[in-house]
């Protein structure tokens, strides 16, 4: 239970992370 609570949290870090990214590069091309 607990890798999968871990690997969940890595997930929402890491598709946050991509969001941001995503974000950035859509405002610099603006």
């Amino acid at each position: 239970a607990r890798e999968a609570s871990v690997q969940e949290s890595l997930r929402k870090v890491v598709e946050l992370n991509v969001v941001r990214e995503v974000n950035n590069l859509l405002r610099i091309e603006e």
